[in-house]
């Protein structure tokens, strides 16, 4: 794990793959110029409720890349410069009675 006072969050780019061709890249700064200002946003707002984050939470500030359709079988692969990778595959199978 790479700690986060080491990284500039704004300046980590993305690539983003659908079944291994590029769709689209990014970096950190187009999440309200730096994903670490949406956590903080969000921490007040909680705290402004009388609630907060706690440790082990996850939370997702954002996307620095455009939203795609995803469709049964898809393939999607994030390379975060530095950080590594994660990818997710959507099942062919359907969710009826799920």
């Amino acid at each position: 794990m790479t700690p986060v006072d080491r990284v500039d969050l704004r300046l980590v780019g993305v690539v983003v793959s659908r079944n291994g061709e590029v769709l689209h890249t990014g970096a950190g700064a187009a999440v309200l110029g730096n994903p670490a200002r949406c956590v903080a946003w969000l921490a007040n707002k909680l705290g402004a409720f009388g609630a907060g984050l706690r440790a082990g939470d996850i939370v997702l500030p954002g996307s620095p890349h455009a939203m795609v359709a995803v469709t049964p079988g898809d393939v999607f692969r994030a390379e975060f410069a530095h950080l590594g990778a994660v990818t997710v595959r959507f099942s062919k199978e359907s969710s009826k009675g799920a």
